[in-house]
């Protein structure tokens, strides 16, 4: 199939290949992975979830989601499994950016409802830009009692606002406990 997300402006481009589109229209959504670039308005696609019938048929304006992981976007500096979520750490656009996955689900990583989900915050995956400077890009995330995220100029812990429930979108915090710098290395835990 073809896909052109927005249809006004060029938008691919020949990194977007391999990259993760979701696509949802009047309550339907669908999943493809770009192939091929026919221009910059239009890719070739493989479907990995269908869009149920004639997505373009369905009426309205499609709204399409892009991977946060792709060539073009780039790709997690760290990962880490911690309170029961996959976190990334860091990328090539987004260096202080981390990924929390569904809880329970590594696997999920939007952080809106698809159509037919039913998330609570406690649940949905989320987003957390760190406030460092921008040109400071995390180096590694670590998981113990709470999560250590070092990047290159101070070591930051995360956990949830209310240590008795897993972190969540909503029950969050993070908190400098160091100005070291840290290099992008595996790190190896000795206590917590």
């Amino acid at each position: 199939g073809e896909a052109d997300p927005n249809g006004v402006l060029p938008y691919f481009q020949a990194k977007h290949i391999g990259a993760m589109f979701r696509g949802d229209a009047n309550s339907t959504t669908g999943f493809c992975v770009v192939t091929g670039i026919t221009n910059n308005f239009t890719a070739t696609v493989q479907v990995i979830q269908a869009f149920g019938g004639d997505f373009a048929a369905l009426g309205g304006a499609p709204i399409w989601y892009e991977s946060i992981w792709s060539d073009l976007r780039g790709w997690p500096r760290s990962v880490a499994f911690f309170q029961g979520r996959a976190v990334y750490g860091g990328a090539d656009l987004d260096p202080t950016l981390l990924v929390f996955s569904e809880l329970n689900d590594f696997s999920q990583l939007i952080d809106v409802a698809v159509t037919g989900d039913t998330y609570t915050a406690s649940i949905q995956p989320f987003k957390e830009f760190l406030q460092v400077p921008r040109q400071d890009p995390i180096q590694w995330v670590i998981p113990g009692r709470t999560l250590y995220i070092g990047t290159g100029s101070q070591e930051i812990i995360g956990s949830g606002a209310d240590p008795a429930a897993a972190i969540a979108s909503d029950n969050k915090q993070f908190s400098i406990e160091t100005a070291y710098a840290t290099e992008h290395v595996q790190t190896l835990r000795i206590s917590n």
